[in-house]
Parts: C-alpha cells; structure tokens; sequence
C-alpha cells in the first residue's frame, strides 16, 4: 500500500505538501491501494460470501470519500493555520478591574486596569517569546536557558532573564517604567535605543524625553505593585503624580482650579477600584473640593 496513504488513514500527522501529493494520487491507485490493505484485512476476519460483497461496496465508497476527506483535512489545515496566525489580544477595563493571563510558556501576566498584552502562538514556537504590551502589569516569567523573552511596549521594550517584575508603559502621558523584584532585565528605549541592565530592587523610569532612564534608588519596594491588592500608594509625591495615576486607573480627567495646588505634597494610601473614596480622601486629607462635569474632576480649595 502507498506508504503516504497509509500514514494519512492511520490518522498520523501529515504536512501541507503531503497532503498536496495526496491530492494528485489517481484514483484507481487509491481503490488498488486501499484493496491490497482490505484483503488482508478480510482475509484474516472471513471469507464469507456475504463480506466479499460488503467489501466491494466498501471499497468503492472509500475511493470516492478520499478525495473528499483530503479536500476538507486540508482546509481544516489552512483554517487551523489561519487561526494559529491571529492575535490572542486580553485587555482590562478601567476602574480596578484586574485579570491574570497564562502564558503558553507557563509564565503569567497580571494585568492592572486599562491594560492590554497580546501576542500569537507563533511567538512561543521559535528561540525567541515575545508579547506586545500596553498599560501596566506585574510579569512572572519562565526561566529558559534557550529561549529568551521579550515584552514590546510603544516606549520601551524589555529582555527578560527569567524573573519577576511590574512594567508600566503609557504611551498617552508618555510615561514608562519598570521596577525589578527578582532576577535580571534589559531596559531599552524605543526611540533612542539606550538601554539599562537592572538588578533586583532597581527602579527605573523613562525621561522626559523618552530617550534615556533615571533610577530611584530610596523607592519603596510596596509602591510600584500596590495596585496588586487593590491600592496606590503615594509617599511625598505632589498631587499633580497623585492624580495623574488615578487618571490612568480610572480613565477620567483630573484638572485644577489653581496651578499652584499641583506641587503640593501628598502621602497616603488611595483605592484604585473606587474613584469616589479616592476623591474623598484627598478632599478630607488636602482640604479640597471636588465637582464632576461630565468625563473631568475639578479640584479647587
């Protein structure tokens, strides 16, 4: 029997250009082909009179179905294909909601709200994993001595050793930065090409060019992944940082009355799943007050 054929109807994995040659077998070779396997077949189950009819009529209808069945395998092969190629896209809404993602590689993302990591399986199938990444999101990653990873944002992209981290990257306030809990990264700049090698505990965050990093070295490790359990924590940051991380996580306007109050300095511990307690706690703590009009809150004293 055709070694090809036999492959195919044992139902082992074929590739695109077997099942072309497939294809282009004749007919009769298939009917031939499919007889001499049957015979042995019968030869060993009967030899009544009653199966050499059925295996006639068997036959027959199996050199007709062939055909058939290669035309669906294949396009099922082109669908699957198809679909193999597209974007596995997660994103999160605003307003604290969070999702954890696992990775093919068995790493795991988890994403902080307005978030967005995609990626298609063919990045986990060669040497290099990647995923396209926006918003922020504290990454687990799968140590591989082969194959390394890499996390693309619009601002930086990062090459991951095998570690743990939080990355945010905002290409709306053009802000980017990454703090490092375990393991060894590669920061680099998109539009410049600088990069960094951090170590555990390093902090670091994109300039206001967007060209080059600058470390914090007295960061407070519970600051960059408080969003993990449901706060923000700000220590002596002005309110002009304050709001600017409560519009990212709840996707709304925050304005001033007076520039000046932007300066003015804030510590303390704001929910990033309820926009009204965060308001409140500022307007009690900072003696302020607060009005909505429409998608913008106005600050004033």
């Amino acid at each position: 029997m055709n070694n090809l054929l036999k492959k195919y109807l044992s139902g082992e994995k074929i590739n695109i250009e077997e099942l072309d040659k497939l294809r282009n077998i004749p007919e009769t070779d298939v009917a031939d082909a499919l007889r001499e396997d049957w015979d042995d077949y019968f030869s060993v189950h009967t030899s009544t009179e009653k199966f050499q009819k059925w295996k006639r009529v068997l036959l027959g209808v199996a050199a007709v179905m062939l055909p058939v069945l290669l035309i669906s395998t294949i396009l099922l092969w082109n669908r699957t294909n198809s679909l193999s190629s597209q974007d596995i896209v997660i994103k999160t809404a605003a307003n604290g909601e969070r999702a954890t993602i696992t990775l093919p590689d068995g790493s795991e993302v988890t994403l902080n709200s307005n978030s967005c990591l995609s990626y298609k399986p063919e990045d986990f199938t060669g040497d290099t994993r990647s995923v396209t990444f926006e918003g922020e999101g504290f990454f687990t990653i799968s140590k591989s001595d082969s194959k390394k990873f890499l996390v693309h944002t619009s601002l930086v992209s990062v090459d991951v050793k095998g570690t743990t981290f939080n990355l945010r990257s905002c290409k709306k306030d053009h802000t980017a930065s990454l703090y490092l809990e375990s393991g060894k990264v590669e920061l680099k700049s998109v539009a410049s090409g600088k990069c960094i090698e951090m170590i555990p505990g390093d902090f670091a965050y994109l300039d206001e060019d967007g060209i080059g990093f600058i470390k914090d070295e007295n960061i407070d490790p519970r600051v960059p992944t408080a969003w993990k359990i449901g706060e923000l924590i700000f220590i002596n940051q002005n309110l002009g940082e304050v709001t600017g991380s409560l519009e990212y996580n709840y996707n709304t306007n925050i304005e001033f009355s007076d520039p000046q109050l932007v300066d003015i300095p804030f510590t303390g511990t704001l929910p990033n799943n309820n926009l009204p307690d965060a308001v409140h706690i500022l307007e009690l703590s900072m003696g302020l007050k607060c009005t909505k009009k429409g998608n913008t809150l106005l600050f004033y004293k």
